[in-house]
């Protein structure tokens, strides 16, 4: 569980390093146990919602003109 914390903790901060950084952090493992969820920093929006609608969320987030 500390392990794959950490990794989880790393491969996010891989994402988004400085305040102004924007990204999208998709896991698709449908087995991630609640309580991982705790390997994100504070303010960090976790939802569990299906390959298709990930797929939709993150055409939005990175459409043009899509707010910062």
């Amino acid at each position: 569980d500390m392990q794959t914390r950490f990794r989880l903790k790393q491969a996010f901060g891989r994402l988004v390093r400085r305040a102004d950084d924007r990204g999208v952090f998709v896991l698709l493992d449908p087995m991630m146990p609640t309580r991982l969820c705790t390997a994100f920093p504070p303010g960090v929006e976790v939802q569990r919602i299906g390959l298709a609608e990930a797929v939709a969320i993150t055409k939005e987030f990175l459409a043009p003109g899509a707010e910062a």
